[in-house]
């Protein structure tokens, strides 16, 4: 067994999900995909066979689950949960050193198609991010959102400090063959970074986002096509996307992008809501969804549209894109429909 066949067969080890494992990487109609996620288990791809505290809480009703998120007490419960990656979608991935990770593919999408695995992946930072020097800060808004760094606060920063180990590193870009990291981190939090923790093979995008009710800022459309347009070009896949602790302006971008890919509501809320298990969101008193989901369901309510999908895709469009534009990230990232004997699709 060669040097990339045994870091791949450990990577797939350690992130406990079963894989056709194999040295070569294979084209995914026209995408390039890693060989570790050319086949996924039954129950990975369905859904079924969920056990355990994920799988209750995901049975319940969108009314249930938003209550439970607003009582701290019962949210607490999820604070030492170990999501399995068998627990899917979305698929959790137990990377080393990498936080809140997961495959945002798997739910089903525009005309019962489902979205792919193995293209796009959400997490938390792989670095502290730059840190201030003296205590005082300026507000959440100024330090995490698209304000510039002014020549006077330069000095006031120490240097972001890596937080990814080697063998995350390894399991990101030898395992699943990680192309481009997407970082949603403002100025002030990457101030003086060059390029991705990853390594110089991973391409780093720096699309520092607003999020919620700020989506609806022009300043915030303009940030949020930077981010977009990442998607639009098949070499950058897969991609990693993240902003500190892969919650907010994570979870925002994830609605975005299934949402035009036409996953429903209750499933986007999902995705959303399961950044609770096994991290300081479960303790956390913000992360509701009066406080911050709903914000950001309102801002899309707000554009024309019959259908949720019809409204993201208005958002989207005023933000610069086009059908063609929209078309073509649909193309990468749902699976085909399958077609009948007749060759016709169905």
């Amino acid at each position: 067994m060669n040097t990339r066949m045994m870091i791949q067969t450990v990577a797939a080890l350690s992130l406990g999900v079963v894989f056709a494992v194999s040295a070569a990487q294979g084209v995914q109609d026209g995408v390039q995909t890693h060989a570790l996620n050319a086949k996924i288990s039954a129950n990975d791809k369905t859904g079924e066979g969920r056990s355990g505290i994920i799988a209750e809480y995901l049975a319940k009703s969108a009314e249930e689950r938003a209550a439970i998120l607003a009582d701290p007490v019962q949210k607490a419960k999820f604070r030492n949960v170990t999501p399995r990656p068998e627990d899917g979608p979305p698929r959790f991935m137990a990377v080393d050193s990498v936080p809140n990770m997961r495959d945002i593919g798997g739910w089903i999408g525009l005309d019962g198609r489902r979205v792919r695995h193995g293209l796009v992946y959400r997490s938390a930072a792989f670095d502290t991010g730059a840190q201030f020097k003296r205590e005082e800060k300026r507000g959440y808004e100024y330090i995490f959102g698209l304000t510039p760094v002014t020549e006077e606060e330069k000095s006031a920063f120490k240097p972001s400090v890596r937080t990814i180990s080697d063998k995350g590193i390894a399991e990101l870009v030898q395992g699943l063959g990680i192309r481009s990291d997407l970082d949603l981190r403002s100025p002030h939090e990457c101030y003086g970074m060059t390029g991705s923790p990853l390594g110089p093979g991973v391409k780093w995008f720096h699309c520092p986002q607003k999020t919620y009710a700020g989506f609806k800022d022009e300043d915030a459309k303009r940030a949020f096509a930077a981010a977009f347009r990442v998607f639009l070009d098949k070499s950058n896949y897969p991609v990693i996307f993240h902003c500190a602790g892969g919650a907010d302006r994570t979870g925002a971008i994830a609605f975005m992008l299934n949402g035009i890919l036409g996953v429903s509501l209750d499933d986007l809320s999902k995705d959303w809501e399961l950044t609770v298990f096994g991290t300081a969101h479960a303790v956390n008193p913000k992360f509701t969804h009066k406080a911050r989901f709903n914000q950001l369901v309102a801002v899309v309510d707000a554009c024309p549209g019959a259908t949720l999908t019809e409204r993201i895709v208005s958002y989207v469009k005023s933000c610069g894109f086009t059908d063609a534009d929209i078309a073509r990230v649909r193309e990468i990232m749902l699976e085909r429909k399958e077609c009948t004997t007749t060759g016709k699709e169905n």
